[in-house]
């Protein structure tokens, strides 16, 4: 009886493909096919249970979720409608599968047998794509109302019988767990953070209800699990400060032994979304936390040792998250100010301890240098003579004593050579190049070349 009602759905079926015909021929056949393979199913259900009337029952489900993919697919009335015939024929396709798989157990699993399954674990799996992405059009409650009508109306029989899995059954739970992970992360973007949250946690759910069958899913499961854990974090983020923004409010608008308890409040929850951020790898988040820590740290309790740390650590974050520029941002402009205060502090500590160790220098040379009096004072009016006189003086009455020189000879000094000869001279007698030599020496080198860099500055703007 099952087998002549569907090929009498069959003949149906075949008649609604002819070309040419009107929507509402077509409509027509396919629901009248529809009726034949509803009956033929009945008549299955009734029948004593053996093994061909459960491969009478798979033959059924499979051929009305043939009749609902086609009219969702030529006769999409509405949105509404669509869903309704792909949710029916992933549903079929998935029964026909599970009552094919009934018959195994009272015989053999032939090579047709798992092609027939390979058949319909293909077609239901493109099915449920074709419901995932006609989902997408509606809004959040909508969209999550359809996914679940589904997952609750799929068998909770196990997916694998025999060895053969049905990789449609866990396409239908990663779906749905992608469809909540996608509306969380919107509502993350739109700071519904508790919306978010609740999504994100709903979204681990379809995913352990079926197992993944193969490599691909293996890996597609842990991505999205990876992925979910990850926007937890984030939105936890997000939730914590805006928990210590309305904590901090709160502390400005209340009297001041109330205002220090809000305001610790506010540091907690500030502290809690870095924390979180930290753990989701949300760098921007965390450093926006991190921004509003300091703040509440430097202006309600002016503990700049402590806040300043927190401001350098935001700021360096901030340059992390290039090429996104955040110049524009107003938690980055404030980094970015004390960032500048501290450098401006590190430099001015470096000149301090450079100009401190050059007046401990000069004090440690200063017997040497008023020894040398008379020495100083003759070379002193060698260089108001000019660079000539200059250098055959301090040839003939101080020799270098640096390693490779002399590089000139007083009494080879011209004119043509007068601009090789000085940058000779301020070779030979560089202090850097007359190290190890006794104080006298070093401040006779230095004095000189203080002469020999004059010089040539004179030489340059001449």
């Amino acid at each position: 009886m099952s087998g002549k009602l569907r090929e009498e759905g069959n003949k149906l079926f075949r008649d609604a493909q002819t070309l040419g015909l009107s929507p509402a021929l077509v409509r027509d056949r396919l629901n009248r096919a529809l009726s034949r393979y509803a009956a033929a199913l009945s008549a299955a259900e009734q029948a004593e249970k053996s093994s061909s009337a459960s491969l009478d029952r798979a033959a059924a489900e499979k051929n009305l979720g043939a009749v609902h993919a086609r009219l969702a697919n030529i006769l999409p009335i509405s949105i509404k409608f669509e869903l309704e015939m792909l949710e029916r024929s992933t549903v079929h396709y998935l029964r026909a599968a599970a009552a094919r798989a009934e018959a195994w157990s009272e015989s053999d699993v032939s090579e047709d047998e798992l092609k027939w399954l390979a058949v319909v674990d293909g077609k239901g799996q493109e099915v449920f794509g074709a419901f995932v992405q006609t989902s997408s059009a509606l809004d959040k409650d909508a969209r999550l109302a359809a996914m679940h009508r589904l997952l609750n109306a799929l068998p909770r029989a196990p997916a694998v019988e025999l060895g053969v899995a049905l990789a449609m059954r866990a396409r239908v739970g990663i779906g749905t767990a992608r469809a909540h992970f996608e509306l969380a992360v919107r509502a993350t973007e739109s700071l519904e953070h508790v919306s978010a949250l609740s999504l994100l946690r709903d979204s681990h759910r379809p995913l352990h209800l079926f197992s993944p069958v193969d490599s691909a899913q293996v890996a597609e499961v842990a991505d999205l699990q990876a992925s979910i854990d990850k926007h937890i974090f984030i939105a936890e983020s997000c939730k914590a400060r805006v928990q210590g923004e309305l904590a901090l409010q709160s502390a400005l608008h209340k009297e001041e032994y109330l205002l220090v308890e809000d305001a610790w409040d506010a540091v907690d929850f500030f502290r809690s979304a870095a924390a979180y951020a930290q753990e989701g790898n949300d760098l921007e988040n965390e450093a926006i936390a991190l921004t509003a820590l300091a703040g509440v740290l430097e202006k309600v309790f002016h503990l700049m040792a402590v806040s300043t740390p927190l401001y350098r650590q935001a700021f360096r974050l901030g340059l992390a998250l290039w090429p996104k520029h955040m110049n524009d941002e107003k938690w980055f402009q404030a980094c970015a100010e004390v960032e500048d205060r501290e450098q401006a502090k590190l430099k001015q500590a470096a000149q301090d301890e450079e100009d401190a160790a050059r007046r401990a220098e000069e004090e440690r040379l200063r017997p040497a240098k008023e020894s040398l009096t008379v020495e100083l004072g003759a070379l002193k009016k060698a260089a108001a003579k000019g660079v000539y006189a200059l250098i055959v003086h301090i040839y003939s009455a101080h020799p270098p004593r640096a390693a490779g020189g002399p590089h000139v000879r007083a009494a080879e000094v011209t004119a043509d050579t007068l601009k090789r000869d000085l940058l000779n001279a301020m070779r030979d007698y560089h202090p850097d190049r007359n190290g190890g030599h006794d104080d006298a020496w070093c401040v006779l080198c230095l004095e000189i070349t203080k002469e020999l860099v004059g010089q040539h500055e004179k030489q340059k703007h001449a």
